[in-house]
């Protein structure tokens, strides 16, 4: 408060008006980026960092972007290409999937959504997609998250104030 208020008995606090004013994938939180690492038969390994771009996305959105930029609908000529990212529409389960154009073949590819630096799942790009383990190993067909795809991002704040009153005791 602007000024010290005295003899105050009771505190309730009628109203508060937060813009939802922040991006679900963020560089700034470090929730934008994971990793695919594609090792075929012959023990060739490609690493890719895969970028979301700050922004908030529906499930269309991002399926559009991620398969358009990175997968199956690129121009890449890396083995990403033979990935599919989807989101279901009914059940808003995220999944990653290779293409027959290389089930065939004994390639293998593994997801990272979490390094040395990343505290918890929780704080990825991987638990906004709905998966809640950090890796994904020796993926050949598909994988599919054990969450929910959560497009709505932070739904609850957190309130404190601190009365600096001394009515506690640490005893």
């Amino acid at each position: 408060f602007s000024e010290t208020l005295d003899n105050v008995i009771s505190i309730k606090l009628a109203s508060i008006s937060i813009p939802n004013s922040w991006y679900l994938f963020s560089h700034e939180r470090g929730n934008n980026r994971f990793y695919i690492e594609v090792k075929d038969n012959n023990g060739c390994c490609e690493m890719h960092e895969i970028v979301i771009p700050d922004g908030n996305y529906d499930a269309s959105q991002l399926e559009n972007y991620l398969n358009g930029k990175y997968f199956y609908k690129s121009t890449t000529q890396s083995k990403l290409k033979f990935i599919k990212f989807s989101i279901n529409k009914f059940s808003m389960k995220s999944c990653f999937e290779v293409l027959d154009d290389l089930s065939g073949d004994s390639t293998k590819f593994n997801i990272s959504f979490v390094d040395e630096e990343t505290e918890s799942i929780m704080y990825t790009a991987g638990w906004i997609l709905g998966f809640r383990h950090g890796k994904y190993l020796n993926l050949n067909s598909y994988v599919l998250s054990e969450g929910l795809f959560d497009a709505g991002g932070d739904r609850y704040l957190y309130f404190c104030l601190k009365d600096y009153n001394k009515n506690v005791s640490n005893a």
